[in-house]
């Protein structure tokens, strides 16, 4: 039987295949990121994966745009690539896509991102982690908010770990408008995970928290306003 996602407490589970995916929802993951290689930060899944998955699911998924792991400075064919992958998952009915893109000096690489947003329109649009890796953080996340088609950043506060760029993201959130700013799960610490499971859910028993974490873990964002640093 498939447990109802409780309320007030947003996981997105990230994953990597069909299985991966019907895990996380039947453990109350509220949707899912599907990617390819998460040992690389996750890049454009295969074709035949987004359907199978988009096929199957109950819960709503966003797939990942990324043409390779490594830097987000893309080249041109890297960007055409990018936008082919775009248009083949809004023909196939998928509602939400998760992208970044910076230019060497470390700035957002605008051009890039709004040639990006026009293609996937009217998909909503989750910019990804680049975000971390620019010069000037808030700067960055000003500009995305003055774009409609940004509907959330995924964050680590440009910290090593989410905990160590708490600051931040408490800042974020603050003056980031209508967006809403997602904190990468992935660097939390475990004994974080749990106890905001257990403060969410106190009726869960904690061998069922800790399941709950084990599958969860590598690959859940959680809404920073239901965590507490």
């Amino acid at each position: 039987m498939h447990d109802t996602p409780s309320k007030g407490f947003l996981v997105e589970a990230c994953v990597e295949n069909l299985d991966q995916a019907l895990i996380a929802e039947k453990k109350n993951a509220n949707r899912i990121e599907l990617c390819g290689r998460l040992d690389l930060g996750g890049i454009t899944p295969p074709r035949e994966m987004i359907i199978s998955v988009l096929n199957q699911l109950r819960i709503p998924l966003k797939v990942m745009i990324r043409p390779r792991g490594g830097n987000f400075t893309y080249s041109e064919s890297e960007i055409e690539s990018m936008k082919s992958e775009i248009l083949f998952c809004k023909d196939n009915g998928i509602r939400e896509i998760v992208l970044g893109a910076l230019t060497k000096k470390g700035e957002l690489d605008m051009a890039t991102i709004s040639s990006l947003l026009s293609m996937a329109d009217p998909m909503e649009v989750t910019f990804h982690k680049a975000i971390d890796e620019v010069n000037d953080f808030m700067a960055s996340l000003g500009q995305l908010a003055s774009l409609n088609s940004i509907k959330s950043v995924l964050t680590s506060g440009a910290g090593v770990s989410a905990l160590l760029g708490k600051s931040l993201i408490k800042k974020a959130i603050k003056e980031a408008l209508d967006e809403d700013v997602y904190v990468s799960g992935k660097k939390l610490d475990k004994l974080t995970l749990i106890s905001n499971v257990k403060k969410k859910f106190p009726k869960v028993n904690s061998d069922n928290v800790i399941s709950v974490i084990k599958e969860l873990e590598k690959h859940m964002f959680s809404h920073p306003k239901d965590l507490e640093f």
